[in-house]
């Protein structure tokens, strides 16, 4: 290229490929089929997208090398592009990667049909490289820029559907007649729904603690309801929560019983610092949580207030707490109260006496953890 004007070399290697350019859009749509799934599994009218764009960008590419003024709006073109990708559901990766392999088959094609003598295919070869690298680095650039909006916009979208949802279910939205739309739209089989788990927010971060949940839980619709977040899930069998701390779990055949439910057993789940309670499990338990300060107060005097009246009561409170901390274990609790096991045993079985009852069955043991947990 002399003074800024492309070779003749060059432009004839540019009509070599116009001419077979068909040809070259082709082994384009051949290579994306190979190298990228989502375009090899992609319908028709995604198809056409792609094989209209592969041709267009050929072309702006070729204008570059002869030397044409690069086509007005070239980036909002390209950004368009990316948004549509995005609406399409292609991977970003993959919408960039078809620029790489496209530019790879392009470059076989002008190495194909540029000129045998050495200085003229040297040109070729340069010019070539360095109009692919330039259009590579535009189209990555506002390929991305596009994709990434629509994605943000698709996002936001799907977590206001999602949330809309979560909201009806538990009963603080009025259903409209978008809710059909909503299900539809994200794949929700609203009569599927059987579960209903909740985890309190407390400290958590709320973004945090969602995405927590969908990675527990891929099949879940989840979202915030006040100071919870909550999940609706399909099957039979109760869903496993591996992982997941405090939380509440409930049936939600009812989905407005099951929320409320689900929370309250979350509440239980706190205050018990326990993974994971089932609400039908504390059923007397989750009502106590849910009352009033002085019906939690009044529910403490009757299962602890023996055990404080007494002349060592705070001790007698302190190791019943460690024993339960430790699993039951005296060993390890007397170990932790720096006392001996007979004295730990003592103590306990003066708390049984007091309370005429066996701290370490079921369901004493569940209803004394509690009122420990709202004495503290």
């Amino acid at each position: 290229m002399s003074n800024g004007r492309p070779s003749k070399a060059v432009l004839r290697a540019v009509e070599a490929v116009q001419a077979n350019i068909d040809v070259v859009v082709e082994s384009m749509m051949q290579a994306y089929n190979v190298y990228i799934p989502s375009y090899a599994a992609g319908d028709a009218d995604l198809l056409v997208d792609v094989r209209a764009g592969a041709q267009a960008v050929v072309l702006v590419g070729l204008a570059r090398l002869r030397g044409d003024e690069t086509p007005e709006g070239l980036e909002a073109a390209l950004a368009a592009l990316g948004r549509r990708r995005a609406g399409q559901g292609v991977p970003l990766p993959d919408v960039l990667l078809a620029f790489q392999v496209g530019a790879h088959r392009f470059w076989e094609h002008l190495v194909e049909l540029a000129p045998e003598a050495p200085d003229e295919r040297l040109d070729v070869l340069y010019e070539g490289t360095k109009t692919m690298l330039e259009l590579l680095e535009t189209a990555v650039a506002a390929v991305s820029a596009g994709y990434q909006e629509t994605a943000e916009e698709l996002v936001a979208d799907e977590e206001h559907d999602l949330q809309a949802l979560i909201e009806v279910l538990a009963g603080v939205r009025e259903a409209d007649e978008q809710l059909a739309e909503r299900a539809r739209r994200r794949e929700v089989d609203l009569a599927a729904l059987r579960w209903c788990v909740a985890v309190d927010v407390g400290e958590q971060e709320v973004g945090a603690l969602v995405r927590s949940l969908r990675r527990a839980l891929p099949e879940a619709i989840v979202g915030r309801v006040g100071g919870a977040v909550v999940a609706y899930l399909p099957g039979d069998d109760a869903p496993e929560l591996d992982g997941i701390q405090g939380a509440g779990l409930a049936t939600a055949l009812d989905p407005e019983a099951g929320a409320r439910r689900a929370r309250a057993a979350a509440r239980v789940a706190a205050h018990l610092r326990r993974p994971v309670v089932r609400y039908e499990d504390v059923v007397p338990l989750a009502a106590v949580l849910g009352g009033p300060d002085d019906e939690r107060r009044a529910f403490v005097d009757a299962w602890l207030g023996a055990v404080e009246a007494d002349s060592r009561g705070e001790e007698l409170l302190k190791s019943l707490t460690e024993f339960y901390a430790t699993g039951l274990s005296l060993a390890a609790a007397a170990r932790n109260l720096y006392v001996h096991r007979h004295t730990l045993e003592y103590r306990l079985n003066r708390i049984e006496a007091l309370l005429g009852a066996d701290p370490k069955a079921q369901p004493t043991r569940l209803f004394l953890e509690l009122a420990l947990a709202l004495r503290d």
